[in-house]
């Protein structure tokens, strides 16, 4: 797969929008889903379940998170902070 660079910058509140979207169609608790939460913590979900999200959001938005990205993903807002700040897209 080719990467290239992204061409502008992801508008953030669209970002946040999809990611929570996206997460409450995934987590098993009854919880108040923001940018603060603990995605593995708070939402009893799986980390493959969290994994599936990433990959469907990358997919969505046409970028590839390398593991350094990953790695620093505990909270929804750590996971809108990673795609709006992906310094590459997939090229196809």
């Amino acid at each position: 797969m080719r990467l290239a660079p992204l061409s502008s910058p992801m508008n953030p509140e669209r970002v946040e929008a999809e990611v929570l979207s996206r997460l409450r169609q995934h987590i098993k608790a009854d919880v108040a889903l923001g940018p603060e939460i603990d995605l593995i913590a708070e939402t009893q979900m799986d980390s493959v379940a969290l994994m599936e999200v990433i990959a469907d959001l990358e997919d969505t938005f046409g970028i590839l998170l390398d593991d350094e990205a990953l790695q620093s993903v505990v909270s929804a807002g750590d996971l809108i902070h990673a795609i709006t700040t992906c310094p590459t897209r997939k090229a196809h």
